[in-house]
């Protein structure tokens, strides 16, 4: 999948390549959330037992999942459909 808006000077293009910064944008919160983790030590503070550290990297993991799936969303959404090709033999 290429990542490039259209750069034809249509009206349209400089929507499209707004809405994919914002997409760009949306991977760069998982990536924000584990720095923040990094920077919790280990074992202290705990959350019902447990090292909040470990439930914040679960928590990434869930959020890493979410926002894959609706940037995969979004982008079918906005994907124009496809010719089937011919099959030459």
């Amino acid at each position: 999948m290429a990542l490039e808006a259209a750069g034809d000077g249509s009206a349209g293009s400089g929507r499209r390549s707004s809405r994919l910064a914002a997409r760009c944008a949306l991977l760069l919160l998982p990536v924000a959330a584990a720095a923040v983790t990094l920077a919790l030590p280990p074992d202290r503070p705990r959350l019902f037992g447990i090292p909040l550290f470990y439930v914040l990297h679960f928590a990434v993991c869930l959020l890493s999942a979410a926002v894959t799936a609706l940037l995969r969303r979004l982008s079918r959404a906005s994907a124009e459909p496809l010719e089937p090709r011919s099959v030459e033999r």
